[in-house]
């Protein structure tokens, strides 16, 4: 048991991959989204 262990302390971490570029994509179709529904939202008042 104490062996399995110490193999998993061994092994070194992967590390994370940097997620900035994904953010900042999810960040700008989000807000491309709420452009459009308040440019539906507008239209449909407006008219």
């Amino acid at each position: 048991m104490n062996e399995v262990h110490g193999k998993q302390s061994d092994t070194p971490k992967k590390e994370e991959p940097i997620l900035k570029g994904t953010f900042i994509s999810v960040l700008f179709v989000g807000v491309f989204i709420i452009l459009s529904w308040v440019a539906v939202y507008l239209l449909f008042i407006l008219r």
